[in-house]
C-alpha cells in the first residue's frame, strides 16, 4: 500500500506541475486525467463516480461540485455533460458503465506507457500496481503486476490508438469475481478489439465457445482501461491462453523439466533470439521429422525422453508471428508452435509433430489413415474439433485454422489431440457472408469429412439452433452466452465513451448515436444471415450417399499456372465424390512470342466407404463431360490450355513477364507500334512503371495500393516497389488481390 500512496503523490505532483491539467480523484483509490478534444477538456470516468460530488483537482485547487446541478447534458449525445468550471474552463464528462481496471506505473517518467508501447514486437516489458473497480465505484482488487507488456501480432503492429496487453499479477487472483477457486489465475489479456468497430465480435465468441462445451476457452469481459489516469478505453479483459487449472488444464510440462532444465544450466527459451530471426525469414531447422518436415526446439533443452509425461499446448501460425523456440512444420507451409512446454527437447517435438502429422493426414484423406484406415476418431476427439469449428463458421472467422491463434490439447498419457480454446475473433465477419470458409484444409477437410458431419448436424440440431432461437435472437440467457440486445445495451455508453475519446478528434461528435445502432444492426444482419446459413448448410450435408452429378471449377491466379488452390468441387459437402488430385504437365514453354502449353489432369474418387454411381456427368467450368470409373475406382480427366498471363520479357537480365505483356503494352502506347520489343519494354521499365501504368491486363501496382493500407503507407506511390514485390511473390499477390481467371479447357482425356 505504501508503494501505491507515493505512487499517488507522484501523480498529484504531475498534475500541479502542469497547470492546465485537470483529474478526477475519488477517495484517493484512483485519479483520471481530462483530455483536450477540439479545445474543451474531457473527462471519462469509471463506473459509479458520483457527479453529485465531482472531485476535481484543478491548477492548484480541490474543486467539489454537483455537476449534475452546473451541466446540462447534450442533445446529441445524452451520456455528456456539459458545463463550465468556475474559472471558465469548459468541460466534458462522461461516466461509464463498466467495471474499471486501472493500471498504474511503478515508474511513469521512464517506463510508462509510452515507453512500453514504443516497440516493433512488445519485446519490453515493466511492472505496475492494479486497482479493479466495481460497477458502483467500489474497490474489488489491489494487485501488483510482476510482468506487464503488450501482445497480439497483426493487433499490436497494427494498433493506431490502443495497443493490447498482457499481464503476470504477483499472484493468482480471480479478477473475474466468479467466486470460483479454479478461475484464480496471475496470466491475464487486455484486448484492444481496435479492429472491431462494434469491440463485441470476441466476447460474443468466447461465449459462444464456452456455451457449445469448450469450456478452456477463456471467460471474458468488456472492462474500461485507465493507464497511469489516462483513460484508454473499452478493452476485453480474458484470461490467457495458458496450461492451468483456470484454463487447458493438463500436466505442466514446464514445472516437471524446469528442476533439470536448472540443474544443467539450460538457457530459459523467453531469452533466446526469435527463431524467425524477427519475423522476417522462416526458422532454422535443428532435424526432421520421420514425415520429412523440418522442426526447431531451443539450444541447451535437456533432451527428455518422457514424451507423455506431461501436457502440450498447440498453436497454429505462420512463421512471421511465431516467437516460441520449439516447433514444427505442416505440408501446407504453416507452423505449429509450442506454448508449452516452452522448453520441449527435439524428441519431445519429433514425437508431438509425428503423432499430429499422423492426425493430419487422416483428416487429409476424409477421416481415414491413407495406409493403415484408422478412422478419425483415433487421433483427434472429434467432438471438440467439431465444436471449434462451428464456433468459426458461425463467426466466420479468417484466420482461424489458416493463420494464427488456432489452438490443439494434447494431456499427458495420450496420443489423441482435443481442439483446444476457440481464440482470437478480431477479423471474423470479414468475408462475403453468409458462407463457409474455405481459406484453409482444415476447414476444407471439416466439411467434407462424413464423420464430422454427422456430429455437426447433431450439435446444429440439438444445441446450436435453440441457442440462436431463444439466446442471440431472444430474451433468454445461457450459462455464457447472452441476448444480442443485452451484449448491445451493455456497451452503449463505453463504446461511445471509446469513440469519442479516439475518434472524435477527426471524425466530430455527430451523430455518434446512430452511428452505434448502425453497427450494431449490421452486426446484428451478419449473424441472423450466417448463422441461418450455416444451419441450412449442415443439415443438407449428404454424407456418403452416392453422387451422380458434380461440378468443377478450375480456376488459376495470374501469375502461377499450376497453382490448385482455386480448383475445387462446388458443394464438395453435399455428396460423396471428392478431387483427389490436381497434376500440371508443361507441353511448350513460354517464349517471348508465343504463351506457354499446359496440361491439367483431374482425379475424382469416392470418400473412403462411400457409395458411388455407375455413371456420373461431371461439369468442369460449365461444360459438361459424361464420365466412368475405371479399374482404380477413379474418374480421370485430362485437359490442355494456354497460359495466356506470362511470356518471358528479359532486359538487362530481369525478367518482366509478370507484370508486362508486349502486345498489351502497344495497344495502351500506340506511339510504340514501330518500335522493337527491347524499346518497348524499356519505355515500359523506365517510363512506364515509375507512372504506376498497366504493363499487362492482369497487375496493377495501384490496386495493392488501395487494397492493402500498410503497403501503401510503407511505400507510398514509389510504383516501382510495388512491380518488384509482385515478381517475386506473384502467386501469392494475385490470391490475395483475388485476380484469377477461367483457362480455355479443350479435353485430351477422359475415363
Amino acid at each position: 500500500m505504501k508503494r501505491f500512496v507515493l505512487i499517488l503523490l507522484a501523480l498529484l505532483c504531475l498534475a500541479c506541475a502542469a497547470q492546465a491539467d485537470i483529474f478526477w480523484c475519488d477517495a484517493d483509490q484512483v485519479h483520471v486525467k481530462a483530455v483536450d478534444i477540439h479545445n474543451e477538456k474531457w473527462l471519462f470516468l469509471p463506473s459509479g463516480a458520483d457527479l453529485h460530488a465531482l472531485r476535481l483537482h484543478a491548477e492548484e485547487d480541490d474543486l467539489l461540485l454537483d455537476w449534475l446541478a452546473q451541466s446540462a447534458e447534450n442533445p446529441d449525445l445524452p451520456h455528456v455533460h456539459s458545463g463550465t468550471l468556475p474559472d471558465g474552463t469548459p468541460l466534458n464528462v462522461m461516466v461509464s458503465t463498466l467495471r474499471s481496471l486501472h493500471l498504474y506505473s511503478i515508474d511513469m517518467e521512464n517506463f510508462g506507457r509510452e515507453w512500453l508501447e514504443d516497440c516493433d514486437l512488445h519485446e519490453k516489458s515493466t511492472s505496475a500496481d492494479l486497482i479493479v473497480l466495481g460497477k458502483d465505484g467500489k474497490r474489488q482488487h489491489f494487485i501488483p503486476v510482476d510482468e506487464l507488456r503488450g501482445r497480439g501480432n497483426s493487433t499490436w503492429q497494427k494498433a493506431r490508438f490502443k495497443r493490447p496487453f498482457q499481464m503476470k499479477l504477483a499472484y493468482k487472483a480471480d479478477l473475474m469475481n466468479t467466486g470460483i477457486p479454479s478461475e484464480r489465475g496471475r496470466s491475464w489479456a487486455l484486448l484492444s478489439n481496435e479492429q472491431d468497430d462494434t469491440m463485441l465480435r470476441n466476447q460474443i465468441a468466447l461465449d459462444l465457445g464456452r456455451e457449445l462445451g469448450l469450456s478452456e476457452t477463456s471467460r471474458c469481459e468488456p472492462v474500461d482501461l485507465y493507464y497511469d489516469s489516462d483513460y484508454r478505453g473499452v478493452y476485453l479483459l480474458c484470461e490467457r491462453v495458458d496450461v492451468g487449472e483456470h484454463c487447458v488444464d493438463v500436466r505442466d510440462f514446464d514445472k516437471l523439466l524446469e528442476p533439470i532444465n536448472d540443474l544443467i544450466g539450460a538457457p530459459d527459451p523467453d531469452d533466446l533470439p526469435s527463431p524467425t530471426k524477427l519475423g522476417t525469414q522462416p526458422p532454422v531447422p535443428y532435424a526432421y521429422n520421420d514425415y520429412g518436415l523440418p522442426y526447431g526446439c531451443p539450444e541447451g533443452t535437456y533432451d527428455n525422453p518422457s514424451v507423455d509425461a506431461g501436457g502440450y499446448l498447440l498453436q497454429l501460425e505462420a512463421y512471421g508471428t511465431m516467437s516460441e523456440q520449439a516447433w514444427f512444420q505442416l505440408p501446407t507451409g504453416r507452423y505449429v508452435s509450442f506454448k508449452s512446454p516452452e522448453a520441449a527437447g527435439p524428441t519431445m517435438v519429433k514425437y508431438v509433430s509425428e503423432l499430429f502429422m499422423a492426425m493430419y493426414d487422416t483428416m487429409m484423406n476424409h477421416g481415414f489413415h491413407p495406409e493403415s484406415g484408422v478412422p478419425l476418431e483415433n487421433f483427434i476427439d472429434i467432438e471438440s474439433y467439431v465444436r471449434s469449428h462451428l464456433v468459426q463458421e458461425l463467426m466466420l472467422n479468417s484466420t482461424s485454422y489458416s493463420w494464427s491463434s488456432t489452438f490443439f490439447v494434447l494431456p499427458e498419457g495420450q496420443r489423441r489431440f482435443r481442439a483446444g480454446p476457440v481464440w482470437d475473433f478480431d477479423r471474423c465477419e470479414s468475408q462475403n457472408w453468409p458462407g463457409l470458409k474455405n481459406n484453409n484444409v482444415f476447414s476444407r477437410a471439416f466439411y467434407r469429412t462424413t464423420a464430422l458431419q454427422k456430429i455437426a448436424q447433431r450439435i446444429c440440431r440439438e444445441e446450436v439452433k435453440p441457442l440462436v432461437e431463444n439466446v442471440l435472437f431472444g430474451d433468454e440467457y445461457g450459462r455464457h452466452l447472452k441476448p444480442l440486445s443485452a451484449y448491445r445495451e451493455e456497451l452503449r455508453v463505453p463504446w461511445m465513451m471509446n469513440y469519442c475519446r479516439f475518434f472524435a478528434q477527426t471524425h466530430g461528435f455527430l451523430h455518434i448515436p446512430a452511428t452505434y445502432d448502425g453497427l450494431m444492426d449490421q452486426s446484428d444482419e451478419f449473424f441472423r444471415c450466417q448463422t441461418a446459413f450455416v444451419l441450412d448448410e449442415v443439415e443438407k450435408w449428404q454424407g456418403d450417399k452416392a453422387t451422380a452429378e458434380i461440378d468443377l471449377q478450375f480456376l488459376l491466379p495470374c501469375g502461377n499456372p499450376m497453382e490448385t488452390e482455386y480448383t475445387y468441387i462446388v458443394n464438395e459437402q453435399h455428396g460423396s465424390l471428392i478431387l483427389d488430385d490436381v497434376s500440371f504437365e508443361c507441353v511448350s514453354y513460354p517464349t517471348e512470342e508465343d504463351y506457354g502449353e499446359w496440361e491439367v489432369t483431374f482425379t475424382i474418387r469416392p470418400r473412403p466407404h462411400a457409395e458411388r454411381a455407375d455413371e456420373v456427368l461431371v461439369w468442369v467450368n460449365g461444360d459438361a463431360y459424361p464420365c466412368r470409373f475405371d479399374e482404380n475406382n477413379q474418374i480421370v480427366l485430362t485437359f490442355a490450355y494456354t497460359d495466356w498471363y506470362y511470356r518471358p520479357a528479359i532486359l538487362d537480365g530481369v525478367d518482366f513477364g509478370l507484370v508486362f505483356d508486349h502486345d498489351y503494352y502497344v495497344d495502351s502506347n500506340p506511339d510504340l507500334y514501330e518500335e522493337d520489343r527491347e524499346t518497348v519494354l524499356r519505355h515500359f521499365r523506365d517510363e512506364g512503371m515509375p507512372a504506376g501504368a498497366m504493363g499487362n491486363e492482369f497487375f496493377d501496382p495501384i490496386q495493392i495500393y488501395d487494397s492493402f493500407p500498410d503497403q501503401g503507407a510503407r511505400y507510398g506511390a514509389d510504383w516501382p516497389v510495388y512491380y518488384d514485390l509482385f515478381m517475386r511473390s506473384p502467386g501469392r499477390w494475385m490470391a490475395d488481390l483475388g485476380n484469377t481467371y477461367q483457362p480455355d479447357l479443350e479435353l485430351m482425356t477422359a475415363e
